[in-house]
């Protein structure tokens, strides 16, 4: 469980304003928003990479830092590996830094995805980058898995395969939210949905809820909601 107790964070602005959600586990989480609601600041707070201004997060009864590190799995919207190691050297270095990793999970995606170990980092494509980060952040035993945008880079005949390997390598009991402007793309395995507007929660509730109100579309909601016609 994620608890999550009047979060607020700023730099030069408000960033985030008085969050406070209860996520149970078991559950998969869209986190939707336009660009700049905060839904990437919320999840490094979750995270423990950037610290809050004020308010508090418990995950599975660890305050956020070094602790709750152990079960949280993230994957960033951004490269994080060393652009000159090959695909090979990254499974060694994520065995290296977390007791929980798989490598034999790892290679089992990363085959499946038909990415050759051998490959350096700086040559493969964003797609490619894509596919080997959901499977460094899915062969960790984690209670907590954050997604930010997985989807990009990944050519639209690619995306259901990903989304597959992410669904059968989640861990039982744990939380999965992903961050996405790809909505339409996910929203079919998602049982809840957080929509951040302005650095404030507009919406959490989960998807049965929602069709329970005759919102039948995720997408649509968001379209409304935020009044933003380009996703």
């Amino acid at each position: 469980m994620i608890i999550i107790e009047n979060l607020y964070k700023s730099y030069d602005k408000m960033v985030l304003k008085d969050i406070n959600l209860n996520i149970k586990g078991n559950r998969i989480v869209g986190l939707i928003g336009k660009n700049g609601s905060g839904k990437t600041t919320l999840l490094k707070i979750i995270s423990s990479i950037v610290k809050p201004s004020s308010g508090k997060i418990t995950i599975f009864n660890k305050e956020i830092g070094y602790k709750s590190r152990e079960i949280v799995s993230y994957m960033m919207d951004e490269n994080i590996l060393f652009k000159g190691m090959t695909v090979k050297e990254a499974l060694e270095f994520y065995k290296m830094f977390f007791w929980d990793f798989n490598e034999g999970n790892a290679k089992g995606m990363l085959a499946e995805f038909q990415i050759d170990l051998s490959k350096k980092i700086n040559t493969l494509s964003r797609g490619n980058l894509e596919k080997l980060n959901v499977a460094l952040t899915f062969s960790r035993k984690a209670k907590v898995y954050l997604l930010d945008e997985p989807l990009a880079g990944v050519d639209p005949e690619d995306r259901v395969r990903v989304i597959d390997t992410i669904l059968n390598n989640f861990e039982e009991g744990s939380i999965m939210i992903i961050s996405t402007n790809l909505i339409s793309e996910i929203e079919y395995i998602l049982d809840d949905v957080i929509f951040l507007k302005s650095g404030e929660v507009a919406i959490y509730s989960s998807i049965d809820d929602l069709k329970g109100l005759g919102i039948q579309s995720i997408r649509e909601l968001f379209m409304e909601e935020s009044n933003e016609k380009s996703f």
